[in-house]
C-alpha cells in the first residue's frame, strides 16, 4: 500500500532545499566592495624621476586636448571661412578683377574701347570704331549715331557739321537725317551687350552686337599662366551668303612692325599742334545770309581749339603670315588661324588692322603673343625672326606653331 503525499512534510523539504542553493549561489557573486573599488596606481613621485622622464611627462600632458574643445574650435573656424567666403562672393566681379598678368575689359562707351592689360599696364586697345566689317557694304562695326551734327540756319534750312583735324565742314542736308548722321553697323549702347566669364582655366569676354539687320559677337579667350590670347568673331546676317570680310582693328602707340621677310615698318607717327584755329569750311550754294547766320552759329556753339596735322605712312600688306609689334623689348606677335593674312598698317593714327574671310559662315581665329623683355634677331638663311625673351626662345614660326597646338588642345 503506497505512502500517502503528506502536503506539510513536502513544502518543509522543499523551502530547506531552496534556501540552500541560494547559499550556494550567493558565495559565488562578488562582494559589493570588489566591485566599486580599483586598485590604485602607485604615485610617483618627482623626485623618483629623471629629467628626460619628467620632461615626456609634461610633453604627453600639454598634448592631451580634449575632444570636445578641438571639435568646437574646428567648428569655430569653418563658420568664419564660410562667413569669409560669402562676403567676398557678393562682391565678386570678374570684369574688375586682373586675371593673372594679362588681362582684357570692354568698355561700353563711345567707339567700344577695349583695352589690353600686361602686368597691369595697357600695351594696347582693341577698337570696335575701328573694326570693319563687309555685309555689301563696308562699314565700322560699332560707330557712332552722332558721327554728324545736324544745324540749322536762321530761315530753319538743315546742314551737316563735322568737325576734323583741321577744320569745321558744313554742307546742306541731302540725304535722310539718319543717314546723314550715322556712321556703322551698330551705333547705340543698347545694341550691345558685354559679358564675362571666369573660371580655374581661363577668362572670356563675351561681345554681343545686335540689330535687325545684323547679329555678330566677338569673343576673347584668355588662358591661365599663359601669354597669349584669342579673338573671335561670328555673324549672323538676313542672308549669310552676303558676310564679307572682317577687319579686327586696335590701337598701338609707339610700335615698330617687323615683317616676316625682315623688313621693319618704322613708326613715323607725328603730330603737329598748328598755331591757328580750326578752319570753317561750308561747301554747297548757299546765300550770302545763310553763311553768315551759319558762321554766327557754328562760333557760338563750337567750343575754340587750334589745328592740329597728323602724319604718318599708310601701308597695305597681303599674305602675311604675321606681323610682330615691337618697342622697346616689349611687344606683341599677331596671327589667325589662317596661313596668311591680310593687314592694314595706318601709322598716321596708330591704327591697324588684320582681316579675316568667312570659310561657310565661319571666321578664323585670331591670336596675340605678348612679348616681355624680348630680342629679335633675324636670320637670313632661314629667313626667320629669332625670339628670346622671358618665356621662349626659338624662331617666330615654331612659337606660332606652338601656341596654335596648344590653343587647339584647350578647346
Amino acid at each position: 500500500m503506497d505512502t500517502p503525499y503528506v502536503t506539510g512534510d513536502w513544502d518543509r523539504k522543499y523551502k530547506a532545499w531552496k534556501k540552500e542553493q541560494e547559499k550556494k549561489a550567493y558565495k559565488t557573486l562578488p562582494t559589493l566592495k570588489s566591485l566599486k573599488e580599483f586598485p590604485k596606481k602607485p604615485e610617483v613621485s618627482n623626485k623618483d624621476l629623471t629629467p628626460s622622464e619628467e620632461s615626456i611627462i609634461e610633453e604627453n600632458h600639454s598634448n592631451n586636448i580634449k575632444p570636445s574643445k578641438f571639435i568646437v574650435f574646428l567648428i569655430g573656424i569653418i563658420i568664419i571661412l564660410v562667413i569669409l567666403g560669402i562676403i567676398f562672393y557678393a562682391n565678386y566681379d570678374p570684369s574688375k578683377i586682373r586675371y593673372q598678368y594679362l588681362d582684357i575689359e570692354a568698355k561700353n562707351s563711345s567707339g567700344l574701347p577695349i583695352p589690353v592689360y600686361y602686368q597691369d599696364q595697357q600695351i594696347f586697345s582693341f577698337s570696335g570704331w575701328e573694326s570693319m566689317f563687309t555685309m555689301k557694304n563696308k562699314d565700322r562695326l560699332f560707330g557712332n549715331e552722332q558721327y554728324k551734327k545736324i544745324i540749322f540756319d536762321d530761315q530753319g534750312k538743315a546742314y551737316t557739321q563735322i568737325v576734323l583735324d583741321d577744320q569745321i565742314r558744313v554742307e546742306p542736308l541731302s540725304t535722310n537725317p539718319t543717314k546723314a548722321t550715322t556712321i556703322g553697323w551698330f551705333t547705340s549702347s543698347s545694341d550691345l551687350d558685354i559679358k564675362n566669364k571666369l573660371n580655374k582655366k581661363n577668362k572670356e569676354i563675351l561681345i554681343s552686337l545686335s540689330s535687325q539687320s545684323l547679329d555678330s559677337n566677338i569673343t576673347f579667350k584668355m588662358f591661365k599662366n599663359k601669354l597669349y590670347f584669342s579673338a573671335f568673331f561670328s555673324a549672323e546676317g538676313e542672308n549669310n551668303s552676303e558676310l564679307g570680310d572682317f577687319a579686327l582693328g586696335f590701337v598701338a602707340q609707339g610700335y615698330d612692325i617687323y615683317l616676316p621677310n625682315g623688313t621693319i615698318l618704322l613708326n613715323d607717327n607725328n603730330v603737329t599742334n598748328l598755331d591757328k584755329h580750326l578752319n570753317l569750311v561750308i561747301l554747297g550754294d548757299i546765300t550770302p545770309e545763310a553763311n553768315k547766320s551759319l558762321t554766327q552759329r557754328i562760333s557760338q556753339e563750337t567750343p575754340s581749339r587750334n589745328s592740329i596735322a597728323r602724319a604718318g605712312t599708310y601701308y597695305s600688306l597681303q599674305d602675311l603670315e604675321y606681323e610682330i609689334f615691337y618697342r622697346n623689348g616689349t611687344g606683341f606677335i599677331v596671327f589667325s588661324e589662317d596661313e596668311f593674312n591680310d593687314f592694314e598698317d595706318l601709322f598716321q593714327w596708330n591704327v591697324f588692322r588684320i582681316s579675316t574671310t568667312p570659310l561657310e559662315n565661319k571666321y578664323p581665329k585670331i591670336y596675340f603673343i605678348v612679348l616681355d623683355n624680348a630680342n629679335l634677331t633675324y636670320d637670313g638663311e632661314s629667313g626667320s625672326w629669332a625670339i628670346k625673351d622671358k618665356y621662349f626662345n626659338g624662331s617666330v614660326e615654331d612659337y606660332i606653331l606652338q601656341i596654335k597646338e596648344e590653343a587647339w588642345n584647350s578647346n
